[in-house]
C-alpha cells in the first residue's frame, strides 16, 4: 500500500509566493490608479492618500531590500540587477544602518575630567 503526502513542501510555497507577488503588485497598482481617478475629480483626501502610500512604498522597498539581502542571502549585485541600478547604489540603499552610540556620557566624564 502506498501513502501519498499532501503537504505543501517550502519549495512549493516558495513557488506560490513567487507567483503571487505580481498579482498583488498588480492590484496595488490598480488601488493607486483609482485614487489618481478620485484626485482628478476633486477629492483631496486621494492626493494625501497617495503621498502617505509614498513613504509607506519607500519604506517597504528598503525593507524588502535589506530583508533579501540579510535574511535570503541575496548580494547586492543581485539586488542592483533586479532594480536596475549599480552595485554601489544597492550597497547604499540596503545596508541596514548600525545603531548610534550615545557618546554623551563620555563626553560628561571628560568635560569632568577636564574641569578638576
Amino acid at each position: 500500500m502506498t501513502t501519498t503526502t499532501t503537504a505543501t513542501t517550502t519549495a512549493d510555497r516558495a513557488a506560490k509566493r513567487r507567483h503571487e507577488a505580481p498579482e498583488v503588485a498588480a492590484a496595488s497598482r490598480r488601488f493607486m490608479r483609482a485614487l489618481v481617478r478620485r484626485a482628478a475629480e476633486g477629492d483631496t483626501e486621494a492626493l494625501e492618500g497617495l503621498v502617505g502610500l509614498q513613504a509607506v512604498l519607500q519604506e517597504c522597498i528598503t525593507d524588502a531590500g535589506r530583508a533579501l539581502h540579510d535574511e535570503a542571502g541575496y548580494s547586492f549585485t543581485e539586488l542592483a540587477n533586479v532594480l536596475g541600478i549599480s552595485r554601489q547604489g544597492a550597497r547604499q540603499r540596503f545596508t541596514t544602518p548600525k545603531p548610534a552610540v550615545d557618546d554623551s556620557a563620555n563626553l560628561a566624564t571628560l568635560l569632568d575630567e577636564v574641569e578638576a
